[in-house]
């Protein structure tokens, strides 16, 4: 089965579904890519939100890592109190690491197979702690070479979880400039900068606060240490931060309300104590008396200031993250919705498209099957034939071949009735001529039997003419019975040309009416005619109608099914017009049978018209020799011989009559015959003109 021949079995609404789903399926994976990218981009931004989430006790715990060291390298008892603050400090923040590596850990990297993989197994919070536990216990012996490696090793895996949660969180990857510079700030810089203050104050704070000042031989260390925090540290924050600021205000989202109110005052104040700290770290290179307190303060506060700007700089990128998820999130949702909102309008723009066809096309359907069934009574609705598309046209068509089909069954079923009463009619002149034909019929076997009688009679006078003298009693009886006889032979003859005549005259009549009868039929063979070449005017509308459908698509097989429909109803339209032209046809070769039939029914009784008035004219004649025979028979001796010549006649006569009987008997009954073929003809019309009847009783106009 192909496939046009799979699509022919669904409706017009079924289709239109299919091809809106067909045409709807590239739509609904658009639909479906922009939504997962939405969701991932939500899952990047949220991962990044957890990368900061562990990054924050990461950074703090690098300042807490110098804080402690610089503190026991101070040895001074009034900073002792701060170093336990500090251990304490640093042993919360572990707690919190431990917290969110069994959380997050695993999404973000941090999972022991995933450590394993990457060959990063002393990043792990355990491990932490156990370089923080060999910390402490190297600080019995504060600046020894194993007490430096214990914190830089501790301080170099904070480091490189910060830049690890950094790169595993997407951080590192931010698609927009203002949220990755925040994220610069957060993931690298900050951990650097600390970082590099702490190596800046364990080289030369020992130094400051046992001697005052930095051995000429380190201060070009120290000048190299304030050279880097100024380029690599403090210059790369403050452009960064700067950067987002721009950035921020660029952003399509919309500029954050508390990214530049809340971080700008904490950028300040680093902008203060880092130029500071800068500033007698450059004298203690120039071999400037700085005084180690001042210079410890000095580092305390651009310590505290840095981890202050990380700490706002974090939560404002917290707060951009969240506006960007918030902002995919309601994209997210508005996408749905409006595709949702516009699924529902196509669907009920298709439901209207669908019932503005299927609808009318169904009610044009429902009309034609009743014409189908014979009711051409109904009309389509006004509404269906005003409309200007192609179903109004169809509407029209329809309308208009209605209304032909109506007239032509209507014309077919006056020239029915017409045809029927002039059957009727037939019939009945039909039957009077049989009844006349078996009238006549039996009188002429009458006037036969008379007249052999008489000639039996006549003979047996010729025979006993010898002996008239003796029996001339019985011929004066014979004569009065011959008489008498004669009387019923004139009356029968006189009733036999009566009734002749009459048939003479409903011959014509019955003749007359198979006449009309014959220009009836011609007339409905006009008729069909006339219906015949509207049902091909129909066939050809119906393949107009195809071809317009075909010109359509898809969208105009439904007017394929209606033009098919079309041409079904006009090819039986013309198969029961056809039938009716045969029917027709046979009903006139009957009439012509019959006017034939009726002809020479007339010219029989014409025959049998002149025979009984022949033997009118002969029974009369003999009435009046009888007459004569009668008076004379007194004179019979003397008229014998007159008496016998008048017997030899009247037997010559009576075979005449006879003969002339026999001849009317022959006549009748070929009337009769006759009589029976045109009443044989007239029933083949009245079943034809039944069969027209009930071919038309179909359609109700």
């Amino acid at each position: 089965m192909s496939l046009s021949q799979f699509f022919q079995n669904f409706s017009i609404g079924q289709r239109t579904l299919a091809s809106v789903g067909l045409f709807s399926l590239p739509l609904g994976v658009l639909f479906y890519f922009n939504l997962d990218q939405l969701s991932s981009n939500i899952t990047f931004a949220t991962q990044e939100l957890d990368g900061n989430r562990y990054q924050r006790p990461l950074v703090r715990l690098v300042k807490a890592v110098g804080d402690y060291q610089v503190g026991v390298l101070a040895a001074n008892a009034s900073r002792g109190g701060a170093v336990m603050t500090t251990e304490q400090e640093i042993d919360g923040l572990l707690g919190t690491l431990e917290t969110l590596e069994s959380s997050i850990g695993d999404g973000l990297g941090f999972g022991p197979a995933a450590l394993k993989e990457a060959q990063l197994e002393s990043l792990r919070v355990a491990m932490l702690r156990t370089k923080w536990q060999a910390l402490k216990e190297q600080a019995r012996q504060p600046g020894s070479k194993a007490w430096t490696d214990a914190g830089d090793a501790l301080v170099g895996d904070l480091r490189a979880m910060v830049s690890r949660a950094g790169d595993m969180s997407n951080l590192t990857l931010d698609p927009e400039m203002d949220s990755y510079y925040l994220a610069d700030v957060t993931s690298v810089v900050t951990a650097q900068s600390l970082g590099r203050l702490r190596a800046t104050a364990l080289f030369v704070m020992p130094q400051m606060l046992a001697k005052g000042q930095v051995a000429p031989a380190d201060r070009t260390q120290v000048a190299i240490f304030a050279a880097a925090i100024k380029e690599s540290d403090y210059d790369r924050m403050t452009g960064d931060l700067d950067t987002a600021f721009r950035e921020n205000g660029k952003a399509k989202r919309g500029a954050s309300p508390t990214l530049k109110p809340e971080v700008q005052p904490a950028k300040a104040r680093y902008e203060q104590a880092l130029p500071a700290l800068l500033a007698q770290l450059n004298d203690v290179s120039a071999g400037k008396r700085v005084s180690g307190e001042q210079l410890q303060a000095a580092f305390d506060q651009a310590e505290v200031a840095t981890v202050e700007l990380a700490g706002k700089t974090v939560t404002e990128l917290d707060a951009v993250l969240k506006a960007r998820i918030d902002g995919y999130a309601g994209y997210r949702w508005t996408l749905v919705a409006g595709t949702l909102a516009a699924a529902l309008v196509a669907g009920l723009l298709f439901l209207l498209v669908v019932r503005s066809i299927t609808v009318p096309l169904t009610t044009s359907v429902q009309y034609l099957q009743h014409v189908t069934q014979g009711d051409l009574s109904q009309d389509l609705p006004m509404e269906l034939q005003s409309r200007g598309d192609e179903i109004g046209q169809l509407s029209r068509s329809m309308q208009t071949m209605l209304t032909t089909l109506r007239g032509m069954m209507g014309e077919i079923g006056s020239g029915i009735r017409s045809l029927t009463g002039a059957s009727a009619g037939l019939s009945a002149a039909s039957a009077m001529v049989t009844t006349g034909s078996r009238d006549a019929s039996d009188k002429a076997q009458l006037v036969a039997a008379a007249a052999e009688q008489m000639s039996s009679n006549v003979s047996s006078v010729a025979a006993g003419m010898g002996q008239a003298t003796n029996n001339l009693g019985q011929v004066s009886s014979a004569t009065e019975q011959m008489t008498a006889t004669i009387g019923e032979i004139a009356s029968n003859s006189e009733q036999a040309r009566t009734i002749t005549a009459e048939a003479t005259r409903q011959a014509q009549q019955v003749t007359e009416q198979i006449q009309q009868l014959g220009q009836a039929a011609r007339e409905i063979g006009r008729v069909t005619e006339v219906i015949t070449e509207i049902s091909s005017q129909t066939n050809l509308l119906a393949l107009n109608a195809t071809i317009e459908a075909a010109r359509a698509g898809s969208a105009g097989k439904g007017f394929a099914v209606v033009a098919n429909e079309i041409k079904a109803l006009a090819q039986q339209t013309a198969a029961a017009t056809e039938d009716i032209r045969q029917r027709i046809s046979t009903v006139q070769g009957a009439t012509n049978q019959g006017i034939t039939d009726v002809e020479r029914v007339s010219a029989v009784i014409g025959e049998v018209n002149a025979i009984v008035t022949t033997i009118a004219a002969a029974i009369e004649e003999q009435a009046v020799v009888t007459k004569d025979i009668a008076r004379n028979i007194g004179q019979a001796s003397s008229g014998v011989k007159e008496a016998s010549n008048l017997v030899s006649e009247s037997s010559q006569a009576s075979h005449e009559i006879a003969r002339d009987i026999v001849v009317v008997n022959r006549a009748a009954g070929d009337m009769a015959s006759s009589g029976e073929a045109l009443r044989a003809s007239i029933a083949d019309m009245a079943a034809v003109s039944e069969q027209l009847e009930r071919a038309a009783s179909r359609f109700h106009v």
